[in-house]
């Protein structure tokens, strides 16, 4: 990918980007979920700079990456209990009751998807293009501070969510333990 010039070009990009997994998420393909849900994020934050913080371009990106989370939650829940699987032999039926469980989810889950995209238009982002000298007008000159500052802005929210973020429970660990 060639370097990004403005927050025009990359928002740009991105769409560019969600057009070509589109098939692949409308198949419900678990990759392509992934790869445009990363997208949808990434535009957002693009447009936030591009279009100010509200904006429909900004509204439906929000309401894509909610959409495509739902189903990502759902396959990394079964990644993680096949995974689990193979770890833990012991609890293989168990293990398997629950992946069981986790299959039947992620098919509703992708149903649901993909009859809440048919009422959805990306007629705001299919229309977009990129446009430079726009980008000059929209952004009064040098955009690289308001980028910094909106950096800035989301590492502060980060850090107060992972403040407010209780501790695991005692003799629970935070991390996956290797059963060497």
């Amino acid at each position: 990918m060639p370097p990004v010039r403005t927050p025009q070009q990359f928002a740009f990009d991105n769409v560019r980007l969600i057009r070509e997994l589109w098939r692949g998420v409308r198949d419900g393909d678990a990759d392509s979920i992934h790869e445009a849900r990363i997208a949808t994020r990434r535009l957002r934050a693009a447009l936030a700079i591009a279009d100010g913080h509200t904006s429909d371009r900004i509204d439906l990106c929000r309401d894509l990456s909610r959409m495509l989370g739902a189903v990502r939650e759902v396959d990394v829940t079964q990644e993680l209990f096949t995974t689990l699987g193979t770890r833990l032999p012991e609890a293989g039926t168990a293990v398997a009751a629950i992946r069981r469980l986790v299959a039947r989810d992620q098919r509703r889950a992708r149903r649901h998807f993909i009859k809440t995209l048919e009422d959805v238009t990306l007629r705001p982002l299919a229309t977009m293009r990129p446009r430079p000298g726009l980008v000059r007008a929209m952004l009064g000159g040098d955009w690289r501070p308001r980028i910094a500052k909106e950096i800035g802005a989301r590492t502060l929210a980060l850090s107060e969510a992972a403040d407010r973020t209780p501790a695991p429970a005692a003799g629970i660990p935070s991390r996956p333990v290797r059963a060497d």
